[in-house]
């Protein structure tokens, strides 16, 4: 009797010290890192004519960073505002397989859309489309990754870096992660779902330079001349159709160089791609209002290296039009006019010496024919 009594409290016992999944003690033996959070979607964008309820909808999504497939039940998830209030779910009984990405969305289980892998349903309320929020994974009171999430934009995920492999301690800082531009996984929203990411996020004064990371080269004065200016265009209107011309002197990144005017009150505007915009000494790359051929008046799509959004005017004796090239505080050279005439380009001297050239042709012709009547 003695024995079964025992025996008993022994079975009791390893119930108490086994996991719990139902109060979210995870079934596998997890650790910190094994599951990593990598794209948030908090803010549909809704279709023409369609609703803009986020109501089944928002996604985030998880990384198995481990070397094993992973049984997630049990698995506590937290959603909060930093600092604030938490809603949590507890996952139910499925699997990730090592290297996989898996999507959890607020949707019910039997509504799950196409791209989304299961259904917390309500549980963690709403994400958040502005302020930003916490999103946190844990096996009882061990976390096993958190992340924030912030400057949501509609119709637009927020990716960790697709410029290393996911790590939970990359995605603690958010200057790793982006806004999603390259797919479009439902009408009108971009996000990756269940795949790798597709953004690498802008660093100040870095460039992505055919996968790897490296100080950008800004160029500095006499690296390069403004040499033509088109800021009365006639086949398209100036909203579609300004652009002006620099000649590279010197090969330099224009990751980081400002566009601007001296004559308004508006900041430069800056060129911050990710990816490294290195133009070689002794060629020429065009700024433009539209980098569309087909509706800018046909600037060749290959020459067009950045855009602007300040409008070029027509300048006069009193009030010249001016564009300049930035490198933060310094001026790398501009170029400035007092009048300008619709559908010819302003340049400088190369091709005011091929202008005067025409004009002497002209001119000949003009004589020639005098002479013969």
């Amino acid at each position: 009797m003695r024995f079964v009594l025992f025996a008993g409290a022994a079975a009791l016992l390893g119930a108490a010290c086994g996991p719990d999944p139902k109060a979210g003690d995870c079934e596998d033996d997890l650790i910190a890192g094994d599951l990593v959070i990598t794209e948030v979607f908090a803010d549909s964008k809704a279709p023409p004519g369609g609703s803009g309820t986020d109501d089944g909808k928002e996604w985030f999504e998880i990384y198995n960073a481990s070397d094993r497939p992973v049984d997630l039940k049990g698995l506590t998830i937290v959603h909060s505002r930093v600092g604030g209030t938490a809603k949590s779910h507890v996952v139910a009984d499925v699997t990730v397989a090592p290297g996989q990405f898996f999507t959890l969305g607020n949707s019910a289980d039997d509504l799950l859309p196409a791209y989304v892998d299961y259904g917390y349903g309500a549980d963690l309320g709403d994400l958040f489309n502005t302020d930003g929020g916490e999103l946190s994974l844990s096996c009882g009171a061990s976390q096993i990754d958190k992340a924030t999430y912030e400057s949501v934009k509609e119709g637009r995920a927020r990716q960790l870096t697709a410029a290393q492999p996911p790590d939970y301690t990359l995605n603690d800082d958010p200057v790793n992660w982006c806004e999603a531009n390259g797919s479009e996984f439902d009408t009108g929203n971009f996000g990756t779902p269940g795949s790798d990411n597709d953004c690498t996020p802008i660093v100040i004064g870095q460039c992505n330079d055919n996968g790897t990371m490296r100080d950008a080269s800004l160029p500095v004065p006499g690296d390069l001349v403004i040499t033509e200016v088109m800021p009365n265009p006639g086949a398209v209107s100036d909203t579609e159709g300004e652009w002006f011309e620099i000649l590279a002197i010197n090969g330099f990144d224009l990751n980081g160089v400002g566009l601007d005017r001296a004559g308004d009150s508006s900041n430069p505007n800056i060129l911050d791609a990710p990816d490294c915009i290195h133009v070689n000494a002794g060629s020429f790359a065009v700024f433009a209002k539209n980098s569309d051929t087909g509706a800018n008046g046909g600037i060749p799509a290959a020459t067009i290296r950045g855009n602007f959004t300040f409008s070029l005017v027509d300048g006069t004796m009193a009030a010249p039009g001016d564009v300049r090239i930035m490198a933060g505080t310094n001026v790398i050279d501009a170029i400035t006019w007092t009048s300008t005439q619709r559908t010819l380009a302003l340049a400088r001297s190369r091709h005011r010496r091929c202008d005067r050239q025409r004009r002497g042709v002209e001119l000949l012709r003009r004589r020639r024919r005098v002479r013969r009547g």
